[in-house]
């Protein structure tokens, strides 16, 4: 009978979870936030680098542009040999995973880039318990050497081009 009773207890916990609205594994960032994310920015160079334990530890991109569908960044290639624009600045597909920013690279897959609150994008790193936030900012504040991420005719990235395709530049 306490088998019987088991069985129906677990029942009737499954009925009730499989009739409950669904639930989603991300938060929700309202449109409006997503709106309030596009612009240019950036980590103030004062910010960038954190010193700890005779070794400096920065966030990886410091500066992006995003339009609304894509965001353009700084990459480094990862060999000599690999494709890659004159300037090393791509235009890529995004996409919004609750309150994170994704990008997907080149040759690779969906990386995170930044989680948004409503009004700042920040990032962390979790294993050294440090964030990083970026600010807003105006054409103007982009430093000559960072500039390419200023041009605005820049064409989404292709991605059918392969790593060991020549680009017309190089041709």
């Amino acid at each position: 009978m306490r088998q019987l009773l088991k069985y129906v207890y677990l029942f009737i916990c499954l009925a009730i979870w499989a009739c409950s609205p669904p639930q989603s594994s991300t938060k929700n960032t309202p449109m409006l936030s997503k709106n309030a994310a596009v612009g240019l920015w950036q980590i103030p160079k004062e910010t960038r680098y954190i010193s700890r334990e005779n070794r400096s530890i920065g966030p990886g991109t410091y500066l992006f542009e995003y339009d609304g569908e894509s965001v353009t960044l700084f990459l480094f290639k990862e060999k000599e040999w690999m494709w890659k624009p004159q300037d090393d600045y791509y235009k890529l597909q995004s996409k919004w995973e609750g309150d994170t920013l994704h990008y997907l690279p080149l040759f690779g897959r969906w990386t995170a880039l930044a989680l948004f609150d409503g009004t700042q994008f920040y990032t962390e790193r979790l294993e050294d318990e440090l964030t990083w936030y970026f600010e807003s900012i105006q054409e103007d504040k982009v430093e000559a050497v960072d500039s390419a991420v200023l041009v605005k005719d820049r064409p989404l990235h292709d991605y059918t081009i392969k790593p060991m395709d020549v680009p017309d530049w190089q041709k």
